[in-house]
C-alpha cells in the first residue's frame, strides 16, 4: 500500500519524464513513498523511495515539506509503538 502512490503516478505519466512537472510528481510521489514507509517502520524501503526522490528532484533536499513528512512519519510511528505498549499494559 505504501508503494500505491508511486505506480499510480509511475502509470499516469507512463514513463515520460522528460517534462519537469513529470519528474517533481512522480519525486513527490516517491517522498510520500518514504514517509509512509517510515511509519510503517520499514527504515531500508524508505530510505530507498526518499533518495529515489532526491534523485529525480535534488532541490526537494531543501523542501521543509518533505523533512516535515519525514519526521512526522517517524513520530507516529513512535507514538503508535508507544501507545500500543501502554494500552497493553492497561
Amino acid at each position: 500500500r505504501a508503494n500505491e502512490i508511486v505506480e499510480v503516478v509511475e502509470n499516469y505519466i507512463e514513463g515520460n519524464l522528460s517534462n519537469r512537472s513529470t519528474r517533481y510528481a512522480l519525486a513527490r510521489a516517491n517522498a510520500l513513498a518514504s514517509k509512509n514507509h517510515v511509519q510503517a517502520g520499514r527504515f531500508f524501503m524508505a530510505l530507498n523511495f526518499f533518495f529515489r526522490a532526491l534523485h529525480l528532484k535534488p532541490a526537494l533536499f531543501f523542501d521543509f515539506t518533505l523533512w516535515r513528512g519525514m519526521a512526522s512519519g517517524f513520530l507516529r510511528r513512535i507514538y503508535y509503538k508507544l501507545n500500543f505498549l501502554f494500552s497493553v499494559k492497561n
